[in-house]
């Protein structure tokens, strides 16, 4: 019993090492990538997103519908500025814990009134956008920071990219700078 629980012991640790070796290599990548020219390209399907950052563009479309065409882009950034920053704030937490298929797992709450003020007063569009935001930062930083942070990203799949694609898209990276 000693002997197992030493041996579970073990690979637990070299579990954490080998994902903290991974994550370092996705940020050289990363930091590597971003000078590249041709990597976000129409043909590269992957490419660095930053993840749980707003789409200025669904607030741009609401504000061009409720604003004078003058003052529609100003107010979009304001409006998208603003929902980032309530995103960010640690105080805010729109989740509620539920359990599908015997898995517990965070969503946003349907009653949350900041999303429903939001929802009524810009449209569906906006708060699709924040919610989007905000469950990707939920499912995707384990640190439960909510600040966006750059990741490959398969944009061809819609999902994180995996190391094999990130692998392929270097080589392929480095032989059109060749």
């Amino acid at each position: 019993m000693d002997y197992s629980e030493k041996y579970n012991q073990a690979l637990i640790v070299q579990t954490n090492k080998t994902a903290v070796e991974l994550q370092e290599a996705r940020k050289l990548v990363i930091d590597a990538t971003q000078g590249f020219p041709g990597q976000t390209s129409v043909q590269a399907h992957i490419g660095i997103r930053m993840i749980g950052e707003l789409d200025l563009k669904a607030f741009s479309n609401v504000c061009r519908q409720k604003f004078p065409k003058d003052d529609a882009e100003v107010e979009s950034v304001k409006l998208c500025s603003k929902w980032q920053n309530e995103i960010s704030n640690p105080n805010w937490h729109p989740f509620v814990v539920s359990t599908v298929n015997r898995k517990q797992s965070e969503v946003i709450r349907e009653d949350d009134k900041k999303l429903q003020e939001l929802k009524e007063e810009y449209g569906e569009e906006a708060y699709a956008a924040v919610t989007t935001a905000l469950t990707e930062l939920n499912e995707h930083n384990s640190s439960g920071s909510r600040v966006p942070f750059p990741e490959l990203w398969n944009h061809k799949e819609g999902r994180i990219a995996n190391i094999k694609e990130i692998v392929q898209h270097v080589i392929q990276l480095s032989k059109a700078i060749k």
